[in-house]
């Protein structure tokens, strides 16, 4: 398969985490499949994802398929 083919058919989500045991939330996204194991690009959240695995739901809020930078501004859209 050739990488335009692979550009094209890649994709990203806005996901949203919530820790249950502070009820605190965690919104980002990511360019790339949802199940690759990405947690999200923050130290500490990572460290408490993985401190306390079962405090922590994932839910997958939107999809993108067009662009990079529309991940990025449906991203913002969700954070505003």
């Amino acid at each position: 398969r050739c990488s335009l083919d692979r550009r094209s058919s890649m994709s990203g989500f806005v996901y949203v985490w919530r820790d249950r045991s502070k009820n605190m939330f965690y919104i980002g996204s990511h360019w790339g499949p949802e199940d690759d194991g990405y947690v999200c690009s923050s130290v500490w959240m990572r460290k408490a994802h993985k401190n306390r695995p079962g405090d922590f739901r994932r839910r997958i809020v939107s999809r993108v398929s067009t662009s990079r930078l529309d991940l990025r501004l449906e991203e913002q859209r969700w954070l505003n």
